[in-house]
C-alpha cells in the first residue's frame, strides 16, 4: 500500500503564525464562522491554557504527527484547523494587545475646563473634611490616606465616589465641620464622577467594543481547535502514549461555594 505523504507546510500559514497581525487576518473566516453559542470570553487566568496551547502546537509540528494526521480521510477530518492552530494562538495574543491598547486610550480624554475645575475643587474640599476627622480613624485611616494620591481622570472619579460614601456613612461627624462641609456635596460628587466616567467610556469608543468581541472570538476559536486537535491526536497515538502527549486545555478553576457542614458540625 502506498504511503500517504505528509502535506507540505503552507508558507503563508507559517508566516501568519509568526506575525500576530497576519495571523489575526488569516483566521478571520474561522472566527466569523463560530456560532454565537460557541463564543465565550477567555478565562481570567490565561497562563496555563496558553502554555498548553503552545505545547500542543509544538507537538503538532512534528513531521511524524503531521504524517499521521494526513492519513485521515478528508471527509472525516478538515486539515484547515491543523494548519491554522499556530496562527490561532498568535491571533488571540494580537487581539488581546489591541484590546489593551484601546482600553488604555481612555486616559487620553480631555475634561472640559468647567468639569475639571469643579471636580478638583469638590475633591479638595471634601478631602479636607475627611482627612481632618478620619485620618487617624482605626477603620478609615487606610482608605483616607490613599485618597487624592493617584493621578488621572479615573482616579479622580473613584475618589469622588469614595468621598461621597464616607460623607453618607459619617454624616453626623462631617456635617459638624464649620468651614468645608457643604450640604449636597456627596450627591454632587457622585454626579461629577458619573460625568467623568461617561467621558471615559465614550473615549474607549468602538475600538474597545470591536477588540473585545475579537478577543472572545479568537479565544473561542483557539479553545475549540485545541479540543478537536488534541482529541484527534490522542486517538491517532492511542497506543503510543497519546493521552500523556496531547493533553486537553486546562479548565478554568471553579469558584468554591460555601463549605458543606459535616454531620458532626454544630449549627452556628
Amino acid at each position: 500500500m502506498a504511503r500517504t505523504k505528509t502535506a507540505p507546510t503552507d508558507a503563508s500559514a507559517t508566516a501568519a503564525a509568526t506575525d500576530p497581525a497576519a495571523a489575526f487576518a488569516s483566521t478571520e473566516n474561522l472566527r466569523a464562522a463560530l456560532p454565537p453559542e460557541r463564543v465565550a470570553p477567555p478565562p481570567a487566568e490565561l497562563r496555563p491554557p496558553l502554555e498548553a496551547a503552545r505545547s500542543l502546537a509544538a507537538a503538532l509540528a512534528d513531521p511524524a504527527v503531521l504524517d499521521r494526521f494526513a492519513r485521515i480521510p478528508r471527509d472525516l477530518f478538515d486539515p484547515a484547523g491543523l494548519s491554522a492552530f499556530g496562527s490561532a494562538i498568535a491571533a488571540f495574543e494580537h487581539a488581546r494587545s489591541e484590546l489593551e491598547a484601546a482600553m488604555s486610550a481612555q486616559g487620553e480624554v480631555t475634561l472640559s475646563e468647567e468639569l475639571a475645575a469643579n471636580a478638583h475643587a469638590l475633591r479638595g474640599r471634601m478631602l479636607k473634611v475627611v482627612i481632618h476627622y478620619f485620618e487617624d480613624d482605626e477603620q478609615l485611616a487606610g482608605e483616607v490616606r490613599g485618597l487624592g494620591r493617584k493621578k488621572g481622570h479615573a482616579a479622580l472619579a473613584a475618589d469622588l465616589r469614595k468621598l461621597a460614601e464616607v460623607y453618607d456613612a459619617q454624616r453626623a461627624v462631617v456635617e459638624r465641620d464649620p468651614k468645608y462641609w457643604r450640604e449636597g456635596d456627596a450627591d454632587e460628587a457622585r454626579a461629577v464622577a458619573a460625568s467623568i466616567e461617561a467621558l471615559l467610556d465614550a473615549a474607549r469608543g468602538e475600538a474597545e467594543k470591536t477588540w473585545g468581541e475579537a478577543v472572545a472570538r479568537a479565544w473561542s476559536l483557539l479553545a475549540s481547535l485545541h479540543e478537536d486537535l488534541a482529541a484527534t491526536a490522542r486517538w491517532l497515538f492511542r497506543a503510543e502514549g497519546g493521552a500523556e502527549r496531547f493533553v486537553p486545555m486546562p479548565a478554568a478553576p471553579r469558584k468554591r461555594g460555601p463549605r458543606a457542614k459535616a454531620s458532626g458540625d454544630s449549627p452556628a
